[in-house]
């Protein structure tokens, strides 16, 4: 994912199913939001502010759920420094084999303020059915 030029990052689903979850789980790099702060899920730092966003191919937000344009949000024991976020649906979600997704800096999704944004950062995505 990179924080700037609509570059999410994609993936696809390896069968159909529910979904329960997406599972970030960082491997390299770092984006930001201005000059000389960077993270690996937001804009700087340790905060608890993430900027990190999945949508599905036509860039309808999927989670955060209920998602109303907002820059940044909060998800209880996480932050913008984790190793991981687990983003648990509250319904799980019904996908098709091969349907993609796409994982966004907000700033960039919005192409709001994103002039000065840098990254990109680097992740694996595991999609967790539901049983």
């Amino acid at each position: 994912m990179e924080a700037k030029d609509d570059k999410p990052g994609k993936f696809f689903t390896p069968m159909a199913g529910k979904i329960s979850a997406f599972k970030l789980v960082y491997s390299s790099g770092k984006v930001g939001c201005t000059p000389h702060v960077s993270s690996k899920w937001g804009c700087d730092g340790d905060s608890d502010n993430l900027f990190t966003l999945i949508t599905d191919d036509q860039n309808n937000v999927v989670f955060p759920e209920n998602y109303h344009r907002q820059v940044y949000y909060k998800l209880p024991g996480f932050t913008s420094s984790s190793p991981e976020l687990l983003f648990t649906f509250s319904i799980p979600l019904e996908v098709s084999a091969g349907q993609e997704y796409r994982v966004w800096y907000s700033q960039d999704l919005l192409s709001h303020d994103e002039g000065d944004n840098h990254g990109p950062t680097c992740m694996k995505v595991t999609v967790i059915f539901s049983t």
